[in-house]
């Protein structure tokens, strides 16, 4: 009597290996665009909470802003100038997964009160098909920072 595996046996074990792999990837793709979502929509929160930090803990003419599709927190109102300046020590950077779109407000200012200066709705979406979205709505009159999904 022979030890071993017939070939035909491990083509069997093969194919069936083959087919359990083929069913598990996109369960693990749309667990990683779920996950990219959860993650976005906290680094948003965390940003919009840093940015009314240091607008109220700074002197009575400080204006911070969070640029929300790059994760930006920065002094002022203007984007593009706080980017150019060389001194990069008041500028943070929160860590955006690739896998989301952003919609809706695209920079959010808070004043020294840590009042936001625009009121509207941040739509996170994730890139599957299945088009999660989470919005995320800042208030001016309550200066509240809501998510609602």
């Amino acid at each position: 009597m022979r030890k071993g595996f017939t070939l035909t046996e491990l083509l069997v074990i093969i194919g069936v290996m083959g087919i359990i792999g083929s069913l598990s990837v996109p369960l693990l793709q749309q667990w990683q665009f779920r996950n990219d979502l959860n993650t976005a929509k906290s680094q948003v929160m965390q940003g919009l909470q840093m940015t009314r930090q240091f607008a109220s803990a700074r002197k009575a003419d400080s204006t911070w802003s969070f640029f929300i599709s790059g994760g930006v927190v920065f002094p002022g109102t203007d984007y593009a100038a706080a980017m150019s300046n060389p001194d990069q020590s008041n500028v943070f950077r929160l860590s955006m997964p690739e896998t989301v779109r952003f919609a809706g407000l695209e920079q959010v200012s808070f004043d020294s009160q840590g009042l936001p200066g625009t009121e509207g709705t941040v739509t996170l979406t994730a890139l599957n098909n299945e088009q999660a979205t989470l919005s995320v709505v800042i208030r001016v009159n309550a200066g509240s920072i809501t998510v609602v999904r």
